[in-house]
């Protein structure tokens, strides 16, 4: 559904939006560099999900639901920038 990867060089949050279906979803982090990366979600003006991650090559996932169609926001930030960051909004199943 949605995926991307990238560098964060400083505190400024890496923002992207996507259009996605209602139902169920899987989001996955990962991110190397040192200390954490952040992901907030968010639909319609309301915060969907916060995700972090420690940036040692590990992943956390998260389930979300999504009641409603529409475009996602989709902010990656972290303040022990520069680090690199991927990831990844899949349909659960």
């Amino acid at each position: 559904m949605a995926e991307d990867s990238g560098k964060i060089l400083n505190a400024q949050p890496v923002v992207h939006t996507k259009n996605v279906p209602a139902g169920s979803y899987t989001l996955t982090l990962t991110c190397e560099g040192g200390g954490k990366a952040f992901l907030s979600v968010t639909s319609g003006g309301r915060e969907v999900v916060d995700l972090g991650a420690a940036c040692y090559g590990s992943r956390e996932s998260v389930r979300v639901t999504l009641t409603q169609a529409g475009p996602l926001e989709i902010s990656a930030s972290s303040v022990d920038a520069p680090l690199l960051y991927a990831y990844q909004l899949v349909a659960a199943g």
